[in-house]
């Protein structure tokens, strides 16, 4: 059965420390002086690179940024969205792999998951051609995470799955616990409480052996506490 997402309202949200929406708060990297500056573009000032392959600010940095928090019932992304929007028209016309692969991103965060689908297939093919079998793994995990938020779940469970013995049978450590992390999801909002937990302490795990960062860490470490406290309401009292 599915997970029901707009109950438990009583259940607060979970947020990040370093919020990006919040009047007065600046983004993380950003320099000091500028915080109550208007609103800014999300943009890479004084990189000659094209915005999504930047040399010296990494996509995923772009994207923690856009991402303010998790909510602490359906575990998905809490999105500044104004940010969001202005960051995928700044990608514009770009059709590089690493674009692709930020506008999945985007468009799913925006909800816009028919047209997310779409370029998520893009990728996938353009990663076929380029021979490269990891950056085809990480793009069949975007494309999953869309058919998670459009409910087939079923189909994307199956996905991720062959991602994950894939990518765990090359020792990819973040890829695995990428897709580990968002098997997980999949299986929270088929009710799988086990099966979720599973794959969130993999995901965390296998992300602290490859010395990721606290943000990197943030979301697994976020559904653990979830799952685990879900699983706590449904032991019977003694």
């Amino acid at each position: 059965m599915r997970r029901q997402h707009a109950r438990r309202p009583q259940r607060a949200s979970v947020h990040r420390g370093r919020g990006t929406a919040a009047p007065g708060r600046k983004p993380r990297g950003a320099t000091p002086g500028r915080a109550s500056a208007p609103r800014r573009r999300v943009t890479l000032e004084g990189n000659p690179t094209p915005p999504a392959a930047p040399l010296g600010r990494p996509v995923k940095d772009i994207i923690l940024t856009i991402i303010t928090g998790y909510d602490a019932v359906t575990l998905r992304e809490k999105v500044d969205l104004p940010a969001a929007a202005e960051r995928l028209d700044d990608l514009g016309q770009l059709r590089s792999l690493s674009a692709l692969n930020e506008k999945v991103t985007l468009l799913r965060l925006l909800d816009r998951l028919d047209e997310a689908f779409e370029i998520a297939n893009q990728a996938l093919r353009q990663a076929r051609f380029t021979g490269d079998r990891q950056d085809f793994v990480l793009c069949r995990i975007r494309r999953a995470q869309v058919m998670q938020f459009q409910g087939k779940l079923e189909e994307a469970a199956s996905e991720l799955t062959q991602c994950v013995l894939e990518s765990e049978t090359h020792e990819w450590n973040l890829t695995a616990a990428f897709a580990r992390e968002t098997r997980g999801k999949v299986h929270f909002e088929q009710d799988d409480l086990d099966g979720a937990l599973a794959d969130f302490t993999a995901a965390v795990f296998l992300r602290d052996k490859s010395g990721a960062s606290p943000d990197e860490l943030e979301s697994a470490l976020i559904a653990v506490a979830v799952v685990e406290s879900f699983i706590g309401e449904r032991r019977p009292v003694r």
